[in-house]
Parts: structure tokens; C-alpha cells; sequence
């Protein structure tokens, strides 16, 4: 009888499983054929760690995942240590080389600046300690600086005083799946053998708390917004062995940098790079979560007496000041939102927004994807903030 019960369960079990494999291969994204991306718009993945450090894979596999996910450049942070001294291009895509240091507050993307190997008498190996007395180290040098997983569960990020960074990573993959449910992982198993940047687009959530902070941050001082994929390709299985998990390729195109450089490329990668670098320093692009829709071709504008500003820029309010936003057409229901000082203030299911904003203020918008298949909205963008300044400041 017990094994009758146990037989009949192991079948319906599998039957649920099945069942679920193929609801979600009717119901898998992402949506909408690729938008065009916007003028000088490159799109491209922050945080990658190789073997070098902890990482499951070489530059070569790095380069060959991009290339598949059609990145225009991929930031490589190894703990403490760079891959290799110099950028380059690697099959089609620039490699711009940094590292992940650690440091006093928790751990700090180092992109730029110098290499590891030739200032590590710098960086005191005493994380979490001293916390009172940032490294000087930190404001050192023209790197970018970018507080890595700030709300992350193992190496939570400390020390919030503006002067020692650049920039905060708003969402973080290594962060975002460890706080998933059994539920969240059954909804997305069935589809990993079949469309596993999709499954793990299942696993993403809005990251409040981080949004909370970056929003506290920005009424002190313009602090890039950046997504990061934390991808590591590696999960160790015993001392020797690992399973290359999430593959490079998978986090590549689940969640991407978009950025819009300046100049044009020109090919040289110290100058392309250094374009790249100036762009996350600046604010100037968005978080995509391009595995639920392509988020490429995104406008971003406020006006204001006769001036005009994108992300990560800023305008003087005159008499007045208007926002136009329009959103990439992926045939799927959207909700857009603007967010004033971190407050939310206006809200539309339409993919474009055209409104008369109310006074000065650090305005950026996010939108999420509610697919009709689905009962729950999922990210989609979220933008590094236009700043509207008042009269004289």
C-alpha cells in the first residue's frame, strides 16, 4: 500500500512538473522583436568574474558569451585583481578590465584607475573592520567607484558618506535570487532545459531597499545607478568541480548596462572604453532587463526654457519644465512610472508620457511588464534620474 502511495505520488509529481515545463514554454520571454537601439546607445554588462579570480571561465569564454549575447562591452571586476592589464576588443566585444576590491565599507567596483598589482600596499586586507576610518585609498585616483551588492547578504555595504564612491549597483543577480522562495524556483526549474535566460528572468524582483537608498543618495549628490549581473559561472560542486552556473551567456542577456556615450566609438579601446566609463560615471543610460523585453531605444527628456536634458543630466527649471518619455513598442502591457525625490507621482499604461512637471527635483522613471499570461508585473527598466535644478543653484 505505502508503495502504491509513494508510485502514484512520484507520478503526479512529474505530471505537475510537465504540466509546468509546458505552461512556461507558452508563456516564456522575452517580448517584442528588438527596438532600435537610440543614438550612440551601447548595451553591454557590469561585474563579471572570471578565473582569475572566482570565476568559472576564461576572458576567451567571457568574449564568446558576449558575442552571443550581442554586447557592445562587458566590465570584468575580479576580486582584487585584474584579468589583464590593458581593454581590448575580443570577437566584436570591448573588454574594459577593473576589479572588485575590498575594502573597509564591504566591497567597491574599481573601474579605471590603477592596476591592483601595482599599488596593493594600498588596499589593507581588513574588511568590515575599522569601518569609522574610510582607506584613503578610495577617493584616490580617477577610477570609477561603484558600492557593489549594497544590500547583499554577505558583504552588505557600510560606510555611506557620498565622498568615497561614484556610483551603487541598484540590483545585483547574486543578491536578487538568494531571497527567491521554493515557489519562486518551481515556477522557474521547468523552464531552465528549455529557455533558461527566461527562468531566471522569473527570479527577478523590483530591489526596493536598494531603490530606497539610491533614492537617499541622490538628494545628496548625483550617484550613477547601475545593474549588475555578479556573474560568476561557477558553482562548486566539490574542492575540483563546478557546474558553469548561471552560464555567462544566460545573465548576458538577462539583465544589461545601457549607456549612451558621448562620441562616437572609434574602435581604439582605451579611447571606447574610457567613453563606456564616462557614461556609468554619469548616469547616462539605464538598467534593461532585456531577458523579459528588449528595453533598447528608450527616450528619456526634460525641456525647460529652451534646454534640453537626458539621463544623467541636468536642466535649470525656468517658468516650467516638461518630461517626454517614450518606451520601446514590445506589444505587451507596460506600466510606466516617474518618480519624484523617490516619490512616485504620475503612473500610465501608455508607452508614452508627455506631462508638466510640478518643480525642481530629481525625476527618473521605472516600467514593468505585465505579460497577459503571467499574474504578476516583472521589472523591465529602471533609469538613472534627469535633474531638474532650481533658479541659482
Amino acid at each position: 500500500m505505502a508503495r502504491r502511495v509513494l508510485v502514484a505520488g512520484g507520478a503526479l509529481a512529474a505530471l505537475a512538473l510537465a504540466t509546468a515545463g509546458l505552461a512556461a514554454l507558452r508563456t516564456h520571454e522575452p517580448f517584442g522583436a528588438p527596438s532600435a537601439p537610440g543614438p550612440s546607445e551601447w548595451v553591454g554588462v557590469v561585474h563579471v568574474h572570471t578565473v582569475s579570480s572566482d570565476g568559472g571561465g576564461t576572458l576567451d569564454d567571457v568574449a564568446a558569451a558576449a558575442r552571443e549575447a550581442e554586447l557592445d562591452f562587458v566590465v570584468v571586476t575580479d576580486h582584487d585583481v585584474w584579468a589583464e592589464r590593458r581593454w581590448q576588443y575580443r570577437e566584436g566585444a570591448l573588454l574594459i578590465i577593473g576589479e572588485e576590491a575590498r575594502v573597509p565599507g564591504g566591497h567597491l567596483l574599481i573601474i579605471a584607475g590603477e592596476d591592483p598589482r601595482g599599488r596593493a600596499a594600498k588596499w589593507p586586507q581588513r574588511a568590515h573592520a575599522d569601518v569609522a576610518r574610510p582607506d584613503p585609498a578610495i577617493a584616490a585616483g580617477d577610477a570609477l567607484r561603484v558600492v557593489a551588492h549594497p544590500q547583499g547578504p554577505a558583504r552588505p555595504w557600510l560606510i555611506w558618506d557620498v565622498r568615497h564612491f561614484d556610483g551603487v549597483e541598484i540590483w545585483n543577480w547574486d543578491t536578487d535570487w538568494r531571497d527567491d522562495s521554493l515557489w519562486d524556483w518551481m515556477r522557474a526549474l521547468p523552464l531552465l532545459p528549455f529557455e533558461p535566460t527566461a527562468a531566471l528572468a522569473k527570479l527577478v524582483d523590483r530591489p526596493d531597499s536598494s531603490l530606497a537608498r539610491w533614492d537617499a543618495l541622490l538628494r545628496e549628490a548625483p550617484i550613477a545607478g547601475i545593474c549588475s549581473v555578479d556573474a560568476h559561472a561557477r558553482v562548486a560542486l566539490t574542492e575540483n568541480r563546478f557546474l558553469p552556473f548561471p552560464a555567462y551567456r544566460h545573465l548576458f542577456q538577462l539583465a544589461r548596462q545601457h549607456v549612451f556615450l558621448d562620441r562616437d566609438p572609434t574602435g581604439d579601446p582605451d579611447h571606447d572604453g574610457d567613453l563606456v566609463v564616462e557614461a556609468l560615471r554619469r548616469g547616462r543610460g539605464y538598467c534593461g532587463f532585456d531577458g523579459i523585453a528588449d528595453a533598447r531605444g528608450l527616450s528619456v527628456e526634460v525641456e525647460s526654457g529652451g534646454e534640453v536634458a537626458g539621463l544623467g543630466q541636468r536642466v535649470v527649471w525656468t517658468d516650467g519644465a516638461t518630461l517626454r518619455v517614450a518606451l520601446p513598442a514590445i506589444g505587451q502591457p507596460t506600466t510606466l512610472t516617474l518618480f519624484r525625490d523617490g516619490v512616485p507621482v504620475h503612473e500610465t499604461s501608455e508607452p508614452t508620457l508627455e506631462i508638466e512637471l510640478s518643480g525642481p527635483g530629481v525625476y527618473r522613471i521605472e516600467a514593468v511588464v505585465r505579460p497577459e499570461s503571467l499574474s504578476r508585473s516583472l521589472p523591465w527598466i529602471i533609469a538613472n534620474p534627469v535633474f531638474v535644478d532650481a533658479p541659482g543653484v
